[in-house]
């Protein structure tokens, strides 16, 4: 068995060129005896069923003699635990001594005489040279003890990762294993004792990016495995030698790109090492032709061999050829120890047997390396090299860190060249086959008699100095979140160059106009689609030139810091958040699509002048053409984070002339946006200060949120512009020509407690006399856009049914701005909320959408209600609300109530409560059981409702489940418990239908009683339609009316408790009786009928019947008394 410390035995053969996968099981078990003595039982169980590869990879642990472990105790005191027995075997006894009283908490794998604990903190070390090395890999582990008497259930887990490497036929004289990395890999670590997988960091005191592997040359061992441990972490590069220690390197493998996370085993294939001494092409030759050295047919398994060439090798005029045996399941690595001298000619790699395959083959057969060391004059003497392999994927490589080639003229097959990190190629010329760029590419070419475009894929540090005509390429690359290199002439063609134009400074304390200048060439072109991989990125800065987005994509864009910390002003100082921070001048940017952009700023902050392209634009004639931004999610928080938008965050001028557009937009779009902030947002530019003209844009699929932390006015939104504001005095004009927005026409789309224009939301009313919006649609036909009526408008979005959010509250008020904020009173009130000694007030007309509501005070546990038995638990456990509500004159429309139990409307059970100052139109209550009523079904206590109308609306009461008694346009059921006021004031119920029902039915109140005393005056009802469908109480038919249904006792005898004052009753009132076999009738004026008009069994115009005998009525100036059984004028 391979032996690793705790050897891991792998029995498993890989189906590419690199794999990485997991071990499945972290855990090794642990045995311990009693008493002051530990003695352990170490196990460790592996089957591999969760690998990455597709055999059925197994591993296992086996311990040997020198395997110790490190069991610390609560107060971070350390036991080293030796070996005792059981080496080679997967089970092994481990012994030590703890003192006694103290409590084991954790154990470590492999014990270190220097480890330590403090803080939760682990700190061991990661070595840099593993000297005398047999296989053992050290890989560090922990276990928690989650049972200081029974040690046995301890589960060891990983902390970091391994690479395996297994090189056959090694040389007698090799003596060194070399890993060099991109990252740290070596040194002091750290591991969060806390975390419920705890894994090593490399602190970067002392650290080293290189881990040496020593061991004693032998003749008779030829094949060694070398197990690696390694941070977890993204790599650029991982570099593997093999050497004798001195001035012999025999082979060089270099990985590019590679993510390790804890527990994964980067395998690389195992790897055949040859040396071979030859100075000439043909001496080489004779070596590879060789099948003691290199497979000549296709192996059954897949090998690699690496064959280092020693001697001081140079090419001739004549027969330069390296003709390379291209066969399926071998890869060839050649590493040349010295620089070949290439000045008789290219150093030449030629398929052996390419027959008659000259173009790219659509699938490598095989992968074949060329590394060479780096030279030693500043490139004068780098070699050139013309390859010729149409079947192979080539890699050109560095034995060491760094490599340079002169001039290399490729052609491979499709996938393709592959230029390692560390390697320069000073011309690359492209005969046939793509290529993978991870080095630097000083002038990138493709040869004339190639017609093909040329797939260029670049990552990490990638660098394309100069390209000859990059129309005949097609760029893409990679970013990974690192790497900045300066693009030549500002030509970008790798991610890595587009990184380096990011502000270097974040954020940076400077005035707004003053941020440092990124972007300094004249014209900056991108030639690549770049791949950000949502890498945390910060905002460019240009100033008066070009930016040529080339027509290429950006895409995967994160951002959330803010370049600007500081200005001159009281609102918040953090700012300029966007592909570009900020745009100085007359920039122009153009030709760009941003694709899957996030940008959510930490919570904390509450930063301005955001926007997926750009954060603040300021100059004069500043031109964006083309600039397409989708897929956008944009979440700011705070009060202060205003002027956002989907593309633009803020436009300004800088001293712009009358009507001189400060900036100009033309086919620029947003799609599929989503975006919270707090006010001055728009689907695609959030706020404006000057003249600005807009031609062929359009915005589309546009949600906007209100972040929630809002103390500003609602209305700065809209699907297009957010706000338009200057304190000046200069005439500004907008232009929007030929532009696309969407309505936002519901609150799906619009999830923001209010509507907005769909140009824009408001223009702030000072600025209102200077501004000029004109609207060009394709038509030619021009519109003026007016305030009030066009923009700085309060639109009427329909509620979505669903939607909830909680309003703005200031000063004991709730300020109601749209229906979803309505709904999340309803909800309150429906969680226990009374609302008791709040305002509600409505400052926009709310359109419910005919969505079904569910009122405000919901009653759904009471479903029938005996008068004398169950009323009084009702009014106990209902849900009340118990403020004031200020409609402020504003209109509800399209009320839907679908309710079956009692105490239906917009209100279903109020208590001591003031309703005021609102109109509802075209309402719909569907009930079908008593207490219904548009605007209240319910009230215990005292009442007054001041100012309410209801117009255009009805009452269906469907199939009576409780006979459907007391509905009403207003208030259907009103109880004072004698100790409380009602009152009536000002309210109308106009074209107004109740269809089904029994008694206490009317336009405007269904029913009071035990009142201490009521008011109803300057109250009015008109075109009154009453259907009455329950028989059950025929005999009660009398106690409707177009006005009041009925009313019973009062607390006080007074005749000023029962008040009917200045009361009109007006239009037509049709009473429907046959569904009950009573008559029917509609007469054309209610407001002159009276008893004799309706046969006794309806009364008219004010009241239906009363209830009260002890009391005296009040109507207008006269007062009635109860005398022998009716009410009679009281004279004076």
């Amino acid at each position: 068995m391979l032996r690793l410390r705790k050897l891991m035995q792998v029995a498993c053969t890989a189906t590419a060129a690199l794999t990485v996968f997991s071990c499945s099981q972290d855990e090794f078990e642990m045995t311990n005896g009693k008493g002051n003595t530990a003695a352990i039982t170490a196990t460790f169980e592996g089957v591999g069923s969760n690998t990455r590869t597709t055999v059925n990879d197994q591993y296992q642990i086996v311990w040997q003699e020198s395997d110790a472990l490190a069991l610390f105790c609560t107060d971070n005191s350390k036991t080293s635990l030796s070996y005792q027995d059981g080496k080679g075997t997967t089970s092994a006894t481990f012994t030590g001594s703890v003192e006694s009283g103290k409590t084991a908490s954790f154990s470590v794998y492999p014990d270190q005489e220097n480890m330590s604990v403090s803080n939760n903190t682990l700190t061991m070390t990661l070595p840099a040279t593993l000297e005398k090395y047999a296989g053992s890999s050290n890989g560090p582990m922990y276990a928690k003890v989650t049972d200081a008497d029974n040690l046995s259930a301890l589960s060891f887990k990983h902390m970091a990762a391994l690479i395996k490497l297994t090189v056959n036929k090694i040389p007698a004289d090799a003596t060194t294993f070399k890993v060099t990395a991109s990252n740290n890999i070596a040194g002091t670590c750290t591991a969060d004792l806390s975390a419920d997988y705890p894994v090593l960091i490399v602190k970067d005191e002392g650290a080293s990016k290189t881990i040496t592997a020593t061991f004693t040359a032998s003749s008779s061992v030829t094949s060694r495995s070398f197990y690696i441990p390694l941070p977890v972490g993204t790599y650029q590069f991982i570099t593997a030698e093999l050497t004798n220690g001195n001035d012999k390197v025999y082979f060089t493998k270099t990985l590019n790109n590679k993510t390790l996370n804890r527990r994964d085993l980067l395998e690389v294939p195992a790897l055949d090492c040859v040396t071979v001494e030859a100075t000439t092409p043909t001496a080489l030759n004779e070596a590879l032709e060789s099948s003691d050295n290199l497979p000549q047919t296709a192996p059954e398994d897949k090998i690699t061999t690496d064959i280092a060439i020693t001697g001081d090798f140079a090419t001739a005029s004549e027969n330069a050829e390296i003709k390379i045996p291209v066969v399926a399941n071998s890869d060839i690595n050649l590493a040349f120890q010295s620089v070949p001298a290439t000045s008789g000619g290219a150093l030449q790699l030629t398929d052996k047997n390419k027959e008659n395959q000259t173009t790219p083959a659509e699938t490598a057969t095989n992968k074949v390396s060329l590394a060479i060391p780096e030279v030693s004059d500043d490139g004068t003497s780098a070699p050139s090299v013309a390859i010729d392999m149409p079947r192979t994927t080539v890699t050109l490589s560095a034995v060491g860190a760094k490599a340079t080639y002169n001039e290399v003229t490729v052609t491979t097959a499709k996938q393709t060249l592959v230029v390692n990190a560390g390697v320069t190629v000073k011309k690359l010329i492209i005969k046939g086959g793509n290529v993978e760029i991870y080095g630097i590419v000083e002038e990138l070419v493709r040869e004339n008699g190639n017609v093909e475009i040329v797939e260029v894929a670049s990552f990490e540090a990638a660098s394309i100095k100069t390209v000859t005509n990059p129309e005949h390429f097609k760029f893409t690359s990679t970013w990974d979140g690192i790497s900045q290199i300066e693009a030549t002439n500002g030509n970008i063609y790798t991610a890595a160059q587009l990184a380096y134009y990011q502000s270097k400074i974040a954020p940076n304390n400077v005035n707004y106009q003053s941020l440092p200048v990124t972007l300094t060439a004249g014209t900056t072109t991108l030639y690549a689609d770049v791949d950000l991989a949502n890498k945390p990125w910060l905002g460019m800065v240009i100033n008066g030139n070009t930016f040529d987005g080339n027509n290429h994509t950006i895409k995967n864009l994160n951002m959330g810091q803010y370049i600007m910390n500081q200005q001159e002003t009281k609102y918040t100082p953090q700012a300029c958040i966007g592909l570009f921070a900020v745009v100085y001048g007359a920039a122009t940017i153009k030709d760009i699509t941003l694709d899957k952009v996030t940008i959510h700023p930490d919570a904390s902050v509450s930063p301005k002048w955001v926007g997926a392209l750009v954060g603040y634009s300021r100059g004069n004639v500043t031109k964006y053409e083309n600039c397409v931004a989708r897929n956008v999610d944009i979440f700011t928080h705070g009060a202060t984070s205003y002027r956002v938008g989907g593309l633009i965050g803020y436009i300004e001028a800088c001293g712009a002339a009358n009507n001189t557009a400060t900036a100009t937009l033309k086919s620029c779009k947003v799609e599929n946006a989503t975006i919270a902030a707090s006010f001055g947002y728009g689907g695609l530019v959030g706020s404006m200060y000057d003249s600005v003209t807009f031609e062929d844009c359009s915005t589309k699929d546009i949600t906007l949120s209100l972040n929630g932390e809002c103390d500003n006015t609602y209305g700065y939104v809209s699907g297009f512009i957010g706000d338009i504001a200057n304190s000046g005095t200069k005439a500004r004009t907008i232009i929007i020509k030929n532009c696309t927005a969407d309505a936002l026409t519901n609150e799906t789309a619009l999830k923001v407690p209010m509507g907005g224009c769909k140009w824009c939301g408001i223009v702030e009313p000072e600025s209102v006399p200077n501004f000029t919006i004109k609207v060009t649609d394709n038509n030619e036909s021009e519109k003026t856009l007016v305030a009030g009526t066009d923009f700085n408008k309060v639109y009427n979005i329909p509620w979505d049914g669903s939607s909830s959010f909680e309003p703005k509250y200031e000063n004991n008020t709730y300020t109601i701005t749209a229906p979803s904020e309505l709904a999340w009173i309803a909800k309150q009130v429906e969680k226990g909320n009374t609302f008791e000694g709040k305002n509600i007030l409505l400052s926009a007309d709310l359109d419910m959408g005919n969505k079904n509501w569910k009122p405000i005070g919901d009653n759904s546990a009471h479903k029938t209600i005996n008068m004398d038995k169950q009323e009084a638990e009702y009014v106990k456990t209902v849900k009340y609300f118990k403020g004031t509500f200020d409609g402020n004159n504003k209109t509800i429309s399209n009320l839907m109530v679908n309710h079956k139990y009692p105490g239906a409307g917009l209100f279903g059970n109020v208590q001591n409560a003031i309703i005021k100052n609102l109109n509802v139109t075209n309402a719909t209550i569907n009930g079908s059981s008593k207490w219904t009523a548009v605007i209240i079904g319910f009230s215990n206590g005292s009442l007054t409702v001041e100012n309410v109308k209801v117009s255009n609306s009805e009452i269906n009461m469907g199939s009576d489940t409780d006979g459907a008694v007391k509905l009403a346009g207003i208030v259907s059921y009103m109880n004072g418990n004698n100790t409380e006021d009602i009152h009536l004031k000002g309210c109308s119920v106009s074209d107004f239908t109740i269809d089904g029902g029994s008694y206490n039915i009317a336009g405007l109140a269904g029913y009071i009683i035990k009142a201490k005393s009521f008011i109803i005056e300057n109250c009015q009802t008109s075109n009154i339609t009453l259907k009455v469908s329950d028989a059950k109480y025929a005999n009660r038919v009398n106690y409707s009316s177009a006005f009041f249904g009925c009313f019973g006792v009062t607390a006080s005898k007074q005749a000023s408790s029962v008040v009917f004052k200045n009361n009109t009753v007006s239009g037509t009132y049709t009473y429907d009786g046959t569904a009950v076999n009573l008559g029917s009738f509609t007469i054309s004026d209610a407001g002159k009928a009276d008893d004799s008009d309706y046969n006794t069994f309806v009364c008219a115009p004010l009241f239906g019947d009363c209830d009260a005998t002890s009391m005296d009525i009040t109507i207008d100036d006269k007062v009635y008394t109860y005398n022998n059984g009716k009410y009679i004028q009281k004279q004076n």
